[in-house]
């Protein structure tokens, strides 16, 4: 068990430190900014940490909300019925990880991706809170749990539980198109060290979030039952259908800037 928490602590750590340093390297080099080797190394990591709390826990509210690991809940404990612990972990850990690399991808490419077809990011932050909102709604609903969790469910029951800890449960069920929207959002606006070190503890912390929710899938799903987890995603479901609006709202005024 210490020799798993330990390689679960060198992935967060390598994939954090990736990400920042490659942040701030594509960033400087397309956009002429400081050397981080003349500012040194300590300088430099002291700058990263020191940014805003409130923004960090207002860019955390917004990501977890519309990713919301406990969605995940019940298709996890389909998946892995029966299964040993090693195997639980492991799917676990599969899953929390390539939500990680999503994240990641989305903040090292994603400006790159607007600038390639020529969007601006008035129209991203539109197009971004309609699909939030259509997230926020059916979590209302609770489509993800009363319609398509029960077919696909049984079906992965049937699969193999390490390919479907990637697809579909954390490919689009949590590292969907809006985690991938409010990621690429912030990366824009991402200037200093301290907005990127932002980005990077909060992609840390939704991984370390994932994978402990994961791993407590069982007695998360028994605590709360089936009208728990409804009541909870339907809650949810109303705070991501909240920052939708706010996206959409931004986005406007940025794109009609004489009209709102």
């Amino acid at each position: 068990m210490n020799t798993h928490m330990g390689r679960l602590g060198a992935y967060a750590t390598a994939c954090a430190a990736l990400l920042f340093f490659s942040v701030i390297y594509v960033s400087n080099d397309l956009g002429g900014g400081t050397n981080i080797v003349r500012i040194g190394v300590p300088s430099l990591i002291q700058q990263v940490f020191d940014f805003d709390r409130d923004d960090f826990w207002t860019f955390f509210a917004a990501l977890f909300a519309i990713m919301n690991p406990l969605v995940a809940l019940p298709l996890f404990v389909r998946v892995t019925r029966g299964s040993e612990s090693a195997v639980r972990r492991r799917v676990a850990l599969i899953c929390s990880v390539a939500v990680l690399l999503t994240l990641i991808a989305a903040a090292l490419f994603g400006q790159q991706l607007l600038g390639f077809f020529a969007i601006s990011i008035g129209s991203f932050r539109i197009a971004g809170g309609v699909i939030v909102l259509l997230m926020g709604l059916a979590m209302m609903r609770s489509e993800s749990d009363s319609t398509e969790g029960s077919d696909s469910g049984e079906e992965a029951t049937r699969g193999d539980a390490h390919s479907h800890a990637i697809c579909p449960m954390a490919i689009p069920l949590l590292a969907g198109p809006g985690a991938i929207a409010i990621i690429i959002l912030q990366s824009q606006t991402a200037v200093t060290p301290a907005d990127f070190g932002l980005i990077t503890c909060v992609i840390a912390s939704i991984f370390a979030l994932t994978y402990l929710t994961l791993r407590l899938a069982g007695p998360i799903a028994r605590f709360l039952g089936s009208t728990g987890l409804m009541v909870t995603t339907r809650l949810i479901g109303m705070i991501v259908a909240a920052i939708a609006l706010d996206m959409m709202v931004i986005g406007l005024r940025l794109s009609f800037p004489g009209a709102l």
